[in-house]
């Protein structure tokens, strides 16, 4: 109440003396807040709120309702989850860093139900039909896990090295690994490919302004084929911004996070961008814990803080057939898996 007090004195007068008074108010008030809150008091299964988000109808313009819901959290064997997918059938997939990949059935407790152990480390992991496709550093390929369990080629992009990838309904989108490049200006980061594997689009860096860092560490499309990518440092710290270019490789904008949980102390450390139903990005920001949602125009829609509903550390994501949030997080250096439900974005 006291910022929208602040914003309206800012919006209807020109007394800077009156405008600094409350904000210096503001100001205390929140220390206090902040002086006299456990954060432990906050723990929550569900946040519900409303933003300053609004959808132009018809009639007129509506505040949209955000609300996130944790429905269940699982605790995993494994030390890191490296990648995460769910196929058609609604099961979620995951990689570790043991060279595994493993098919969960999620019911009341987690099932694996198949286990392959592969000869490399994977990056990512993604599901196209009854395929289940990886990447790994050590290779240029994009290998599919065939019915036998045998591992086999996709498509190779030698002398490209494939890092994350995207499969949307018409097409795969491909991040690639450039840290071992000196030079990267002029070099292939994205490349678009068709279901058979053929590459239909190359976006080069030219400038060195489509990737500063090394790797394009996460993709996703919208339904008019642009790119939300992260740009990404591999090793120091996953540091990185998150870029949104059209559909021949123009930025549109670029974010570096929000200053209201960013800063030089508190970096923002993109992991994930997934793509929603209503055409929004959720981005996983890990050392801040926090979930950032962003529209395609860039506008800011909301900061969901993830330790009030008791997540730390969220990494990898993913969403599945009916529409629920997959979210991997740390809790005291166990790995957990979170079934989130969500709706307005």
């Amino acid at each position: 109440m006291v910022i929208q007090k602040v914003e309206h004195i800012h919006k209807s007068q020109d007394d800077i003396e009156t405008f600094l008074e409350i904000a210096c108010n503001l100001d205390k008030k929140l220390k206090s807040i902040e002086q006299s809150t456990c954060p432990k008091s906050f723990h929550t299964n569900i946040q519900q709120y409303i933003p300053r988000y609004k959808i132009e109808t018809n009639s007129k313009a509506i505040e949209r309702e955000i609300r996130v819901e944790i429905k269940a959290k699982y605790e995993l064997d494994m030390l890191e989850i490296t990648s995460i997918t769910s196929d058609k059938d609604g099961r979620i997939w995951i990689t570790d860093g043991r060279k595994q990949i493993r098919q969960l059935l999620v019911k009341d407790e987690i099932e694996t139900i198949k286990s392959v152990e592969t000869p490399h480390d994977i990056d990512e992991i993604r599901c196209l039909n009854k395929d289940v496709l990886f990447t790994s550093s050590s290779i240029p390929q994009i290998r599919f896990l065939a019915a036998d369990d045998e591992l086999k080629v996709f498509t190779d992009l030698s002398p490209n090295k494939p890092y994350t990838f995207h499969v949307s309904d018409n097409e795969i989108i491909v991040g690639l690994n450039c840290s071992s490049v000196r030079d990267k200006i002029d070099i292939p980061v994205i490349m678009r490919l068709g279901f058979n594997g053929k590459i239909i689009q190359i976006y080069k860096n030219h400038g060195r302004q489509l990737l500063t860092g090394d790797v394009v560490r996460s993709c996703s499309t919208t339904s008019d084929g642009a790119i939300c990518y992260i740009d990404s440092i591999k090793i120091d710290g996953y540091t990185g911004d998150v870029l949104f270019i059209s559909r021949d490789g123009i930025i549109q904008w670029k974010y570096s996070g929000n200053y209201f949980i960013n800063s030089n102390e508190h970096p923002f450390t993109p992991i994930e961008v997934l793509s929603t139903g209503a055409s929004n990005f959720i981005v996983s920001d890990t050392k801040q814990h926090a979930l950032h949602i962003l529209t395609a125009k860039e506008e800011l829609v909301t900061i969901i803080d993830l330790t009030l509903m008791g997540l730390e550390e969220p990494r990898v994501m993913t969403t599945d057939v009916s529409g629920t949030l997959w979210i991997e997080s740390k809790k005291l250096n166990k790995e957990i898996l979170s079934r989130v439900k969500f709706s307005g974005f």
